[in-house]
């Protein structure tokens, strides 16, 4: 090679040092790590060796003197010319654990302790071989520049991102793909990215928060799989358990604490659920009931389960099966019955009702979450005890109907699929099945859909009761199915005592009103109390400032009652001054309230059979930038073919993961335009997890 091209070579490497060794190399050259995560907005296959456009007409000439000065105007401080600039390597950037990485809590993030990784392969191919590297390359910052082949491999602690990966890492994508759930154990150490680089810096970093292991990921280190559609990457429904997973046999880690110091499976359940509501709601629910003269009122109860609260010689009470023994409970300790506390016990009575819409919108995450537990119990130990298929299969049909043969999932997404394609000339198999749904639903009613809720829910909590006679023998897993079991009684309950005492204190102040005085602040304080006890459970309570801010919103709506019969009395007091005509009186004679539109009253309606009104909209969001919700909607008006829902529909289908905060904004707009009733709106699911309101008249 000649001397001027050696020259050339040189410029190039020395024109790179300064990009390698800037501090915003990351936002400029983070793209794509070879395994498919995205990290940056620029160009993939861009590298730190690429020559910058604005330099190109610099080397195309041959002046020697001009490439000199190129070449020491270039070069960082810290390297030469003559001794070019070293790629990044593993020394560069401090590696951590894996069970470290897997604690670090960043917004949007999945459970604690666990990882997540989105493949299109099959569970049986993962689970046997694990996740290996593409090759030996340690650079991360060529791993997150797609450059060379990495030996790092990506894992992601937020499961939607991994979502976005289940189904290929190519232009060859499926329909179906899996999303794997990781326990850090035998995981290699690795780069926590989001520490290095910045994610307020760097979106991507922050949407990926990727976990890159320095080797490859035995496949005993994989608890299992969930199978996922493209239509649904978020359904959970699905669950494929790795029989070689290390930590099969382990207890359950229900407080992240306790796993310092002992062996527990982070990825069965958590709880962190649980703990955040009771933190939210502290405070008991008020005295135990007298042992011996209450009974367990639950609703749909089985008559064995109706009785006495146990007392103190006896710590199953009338819970006891006939017989006098658990069934199911091959245990060699069955003879030694399991003790609830009285805290359990307690908690495990009768909550009262809630009216459909709010049990709809607020009590289906938690019986969610205790139908889920029910299934991990029931599953493992294989007894296949009557009443829990009867529980499990009644409540899942009460919320999204019976499976459907002709597409992948229930009732309620063949609904969602019949309102997209609506009628087809030439029906095929799904338009057949659309119909026979239309015909099932001709004679349906609302009323129908509650007593179907409350039905399912009835024996949720009967199953909940029986967990105590006949609780599993994993101390992890009982300890969460009693848990679950009761943050939904604790939900039922305090939804009950604090909204009805919210609605109490409502009233006393309208009557206050109503009599010539005003809302005070220690009235405003007294509804903040309430609300902070969950009268809204949808609401952040643990923010003092934010409460009150709702509280004020909620006390400051009450008006005297009697406004507007005053201002008619002072109106009609004036003497008239035009006659009536006989055309008007014959118009107004013949004019009748027109019939509300038909979308006002469904749960799932698309936005093209809603007539949307600017001027609501407008108003609309006026009023979510200035509440609790601002920036939750898009504000682009929704497409046509979207789906939108009211808060009852939105708890029946689930869609995305804000599902029940869009419920709460949905609520909260209601109530404060519920005046006259003349607007209403619907958020409408974009996918991903975005939304847009469809807000009309009533009259429209």
């Amino acid at each position: 090679m000649k001397a001027y091209q050696w020259l050339v070579v040189l410029a190039i490497r020395a024109l790179a040092a300064p990009l390698v060794t800037s501090p915003h190399f990351a936002e400029q050259s983070i793209v794509q790590s070879s395994d498919g995560f995205q990290n940056g907005s620029a160009p993939v296959g861009k590298t730190c060796l690429q020559v910058p456009p604005n330099h190109n007409t610099t080397f195309n000439t041959r002046n020697l003197v001009l490439r000199g000065a190129i070449l020491k105007r270039q070069a960082s401080p810290k390297h030469t010319a003559s001794r070019p600039a070293k790629l990044p390597t593993i020394e560069e950037h401090p590696v951590i654990s894996a069970k470290e990485a897997s604690r670090i809590k960043l917004p949007g993030g999945g459970k604690p302790g666990v990882f997540y990784r989105g493949d299109s392969r099959p569970p049986e191919q993962v689970f046997a071989s694990g996740f290996a590297p593409r090759g030996h390359d340690l650079s991360l910052q060529r791993h997150l520049s797609f450059v060379g082949e990495s030996g790092l491999v990506s894992l992601s602690r937020s499961r939607r991102s991994a979502e976005g990966y289940a189904f290929g890492r190519t232009g060859a994508k499926t329909g179906r793909g899996y999303v794997y759930v990781v326990s850090p154990t035998d995981v290699p150490d690795g780069y926590w990215v989001p520490g290095l680089f910045p994610p307020e810096k760097n979106p991507a970093v922050g949407h990926n928060q990727e976990f890159a292991a320095t080797g490859p990921i035995p496949g005993s280190s994989i608890s299992h799989a969930y199978e996922v559609y493209e239509d649904d990457p978020s359904d959970r429904s699905r669950k494929i358990k790795n029989d070689n997973y290390a930590l099969r046999e382990a207890p359950g880690c229900v407080h992240m604490k306790r796993s310092m110091g002992a062996l527990c499976d982070p990825a069965k359940l958590m709880d962190d659920e649980v703990r955040l509501a009771k933190s939210a709601y502290p405070g008991r629910l008020g005295p135990p009931q007298p042992p011996g003269t209450t009974k367990m009122g639950i609703p749909g109860a089985s008559p064995e389960m109706i009785g006495t609260v146990p007392g103190p010689d006896d710590p199953l009470g009338a819970y006891r099966p006939a017989g006098g023994k658990g069934k199911g409970n091959s245990s060699p300790h069955a003879s030694r019955p399991f003790k609830p506390s009285a805290k359990t016990v307690t908690r495990l009575r009768a909550a009262g009702q809630l009216g459909f819409v709010a049990t709809i919108s607020l009590l289906a995450p938690y019986a969610h979450r205790v139908l889920n537990a029910l299934k991990e119990w029931d599953h493992p130990i294989g007894h296949g005890v009557a009443w829990f298929d009867d529980a499990i299969s009644s409540f899942q049909e009460s919320l999204g109907g019976k499976q459907v043969p002709e597409i992948y999932g229930n009732e309620l997404k063949l609904r969602i699929i019949c309102w997209i394609r609506g009628e087809q000339r030439f029906p095929n198999a799904v338009d057949r099945a659309c119909q026979r749904l239309w015909d099932k639903d001709a004679g349906r009613t609302e009323q129908d859909d509650e007593r179907d809720w409350q039905t399912g829910l009835a024996q949720l909590r009967e199953a909940c009761g029986k967990a105590v006679v006949t609780p599993p023998d994993e101390a992890g897993l009982r300890e969460a199915i009693l848990r679950h079991c009761e943050a939904l009684e604790d939900s039922i309950l305090r939804l009950n005592e604090a909204r009805t005492r919210l609605i109490a204190h409502r009233e006393r102040v309208q009557e206050k009103v109503d009599a010539g005085g005003r809302v005070e602040p220690e009235d405003i304080d007294k509804a903040a109390e309430y609300i902070s006890e969950g009268a809204f459970p949808s609401f952040p309570s643990d923010d003092g400032d934010k409460v009150w801010d709702l509280a004020a919103w909620y006390m400051g709506d009450v008006k005297a009652q009697n406004m507007d019969v005053t201002l008619e009395t002072e109106s009609d007091a004036q003497p008239e001054t035009m006659e009536e005509s006989p055309e008007t009186a014959s118009e107004d004679s013949q004019s009748v309230p027109a019939d509300p539109p038909a979308w006002l009253a469904a749960s799932r309606v698309v936005a093209g059979a809603i007539a949307l009104d600017e001027a609501v909209g407008r108003e609309v969001f006026a009023l979510v930038d200035d509440g609790p919700y601002v920036g939750l909607f898009d504000e682009a008006p929704p497409h046509a073919n979207e789906t939108c829902y009211s808060p009852a529909g939105l708890a029946r289908a689930q869609p995305g993961e804000i599902w029940d905060r869009i419920s709460a904004a949905l609520v909260y707009i209601e109530q404060n335009l519920a005046e006259g009733m003349k607007r209403v709106c619907k958020g409408c699911y974009r996918g991903r997890d975005e939304w847009a309101l469809a807000c009309g008249s009533t009259s429209a």
